[in-house]
């Protein structure tokens, strides 16, 4: 036997008596850290310590490498990981290319896997098979984790044995503390049910209205709830169990519809409006719901039903008007209209015809003309903008703007008509304020703006309180409603003696979330004399109310 051979297999059986005695060598490994020792770190390839509403898709995977750096002369290493089995499981090692960087073939044992503890059952194990260790940084290992559930563990390294290239004798190398890493994957709150349900009939359905034929006698009308959601309680997808709807007619004149969980039966048909209500409901399975988890979700929705004549048109816009001559609601200034005509002969859509659509301002004046032609639906959609604030705007608003749309089918000239209201959205009737004299630093004042929502908009109130040097000394806002909002202001002490004022904005939303006003600062102009008391009050002047401080 040769030299080279017998150099080879005494390799071989030192790299196997290593493996073996990992366990008793283990406390020559970890020192005080100094920057001469070669030190390991474990880099994760995505984020693993998480916070909601971040976390690990149960089935995701993530790799951590095991990387050396400052290392001189590595020969042959061993080493062991831990983790929580509960959270994480190992599908995967692969030894790094750190070790063989030089060039020279290695000795390589991949661990078995303890899945109940968590743990390597036998330890990663590499040596080169020749006496030529390598210097620098790299990968030593890369361990593939998928995710379990939610929860908190550490991946920690142990049981690190780092060898020399002494030749036929080599020697544990010192190394800086081991490091671990944390997996986060925060539990999501739990979250109830999502309710939703589809609506298809016998009978033309636009939007939330449904047109029933005046030659018909009934209608059915089927519910689909199957694209709700399922809840979430914490841990996993709870999915819903039942489904309940609440289906009545709002003036009362489908007293016999027929309803079960699919299907609503009308009979006797006649313009009405169906509200229809779904709860669909969700169990944990568990004895006790976890915290804040709501197992139910409820979605409500209204349907106006009309009946179209056997031929004819019929148009409306997307805030009201079908039937025959009904009003299409309220509009805004700036806010662009959608007037639909739809045309119908002996009860069938009626495509590619022209339809004339004009517009009258609210004191009769024209306004807009166009010729729009019908789609495959039989609807022909002409769209037109309001106007904007030119000094005259006041004048233009009132409830008698007039959409009218004509057609001719065989020489028969069918025409509707649609009446809708021009007006700010939202408006600030009136303002006041009291007490009219308050104490700086002591008193406060209470405003009360009463406000007049007509399209049952969203939004806000704003309040702006100066003193007699313009200086603002209060601001808050509040939700927008009908009726009174009111709120207290404390004067503070730094406020100038003399005549304050108040100024009233009504907004879209919230001004940081690009709020824009549904109405001028507008209100009341409102004067006190020296006694206090009101004077006048003159509708659709700048917002601003006079306070004496003392």
């Amino acid at each position: 036997m040769n030299q080279k051979t017998k150099n080879l297999k005494s390799m071989i059986a030192m790299t196997l008596t290593i493996i073996m005695v990992v366990s008793m060598l283990s406390t020559l490994s970890a020192v005080t850290a100094t920057d001469d020792l070669p030190f390991l770190t474990l880099k994760p390839s995505t984020n693993v310590d998480l916070t909601y509403p971040a976390y690990l898709e149960e089935g995701s995977t993530f790799t951590v490498q095991v990387n050396i750096a400052n290392v001189k002369n590595l020969w042959g290493l061993n080493f062991d990981l831990t983790w929580n089995p509960d959270v994480i499981t190992i599908t995967r090692v692969q030894k790094g290319d750190f070790l063989i960087s030089g060039g020279v073939t290695d000795i390589y044992m991949a661990p078995t896997f303890d899945h109940v503890n968590g743990r390597f059952g036998g330890n990663f194990a590499q040596t080169l098979m020749e006496y030529e260790g390598v210097s620098g940084e790299g990968t030593l290992a890369i361990v593939t984790f998928t995710v379990k559930d939610f929860g908190t563990c550490n991946i920690a390294l142990t049981n690190v044995l780092l060898f020399d290239d002494t030749p036929f004798n080599p020697q544990p190398m010192a190394y800086a503390p081991l490091p671990s890493i944390r997996v986060n994957n925060p539990t999501p709150p739990a979250s109830a049910p999502t309710a939703a349900f589809t609506v298809t009939a016998d009978v033309s359905i636009s939007g939330q209205y449904i047109t029933i034929p005046s030659s018909a006698s009934s209608a059915n009308i089927e519910l689909d709830a199957s694209i709700s959601g399922a809840g979430y309680d914490g841990t996993n997808t709870v999915p819903i169990t039942s489904y309940s709807w609440v289906i009545h007619s709002v003036n009362g004149r489908f007293s016999d519809i027929i309803a079960d969980t699919q299907k609503i039966t009308l009979n006797n048909v006649e313009p009405d409006v169906l509200e229809i209500t779904l709860t669909v409901k969700a169990l944990t399975g568990k004895a006790v719901d976890p915290p804040g988890y709501v197992n139910t979700a409820q979605i409500s929705r209204t349907y106006t039903i009309i009946q179209a004549a056997s031929s004819g048109i019929d148009i409306f816009t997307q805030n009201g008007g079908i039937g025959p001559n009904a009003p299409g609601g309220i509009f805004g200034p700036q806010q662009q209209v959608a007037a639909t005509a739809r045309v119908i002969y002996n009860g069938a859509p009626v495509a590619q015809k022209d339809v004339i659509f004009t517009v009258y301002t609210n004191n009769g004046a024209e306004y807009a003309y166009d010729v729009v032609r019908t789609d495959a639906k039989g609807e022909a959609t002409f769209y037109f903008r309001l106007i904007t604030n030119d000094g005259q705007l006041d004048a233009s608003f009132g409830a008698n703007w007039l959409i009218v749309a004509s057609v001719d089918i065989s020489e028969v000239v069918y025409s509707d008509t649609c009446r809708f209201e021009f007006n700010y959205l939202a408006n600030i009737k009136d303002v006041t304020v009291s007490p009219s004299t308050v104490i700086r630093g002591q008193d406060t004042v209470t405003i009360t703006a009463n406000i007049d929502n007509k399209a049952n908009v969203d939004g806000i109130v704003t309040f702006t309180l100066v003193d007699a040097c313009n200086v603002p000394i209060a601001a808050t806002s509040t939700t927008i409603s009908s009726g009174s909002v009111q709120i207290t202001i404390n004067i503070p002490n730094y406020a100038f003696v003399g005549q304050a004022k108040v100024n009233v904005n009504l907004l879209s939303a919230a001004p940081k979330d690009g709020g824009v006003p549904y109405c001028p600062q507008n209100g009341a102009n409102v004067t006190f004399d020296s006694n206090g008391l009101f004077v006048s009050s003159i509708q659709n002047q700048p917002a601003q109310f006079l306070i004496g401080f003392i």
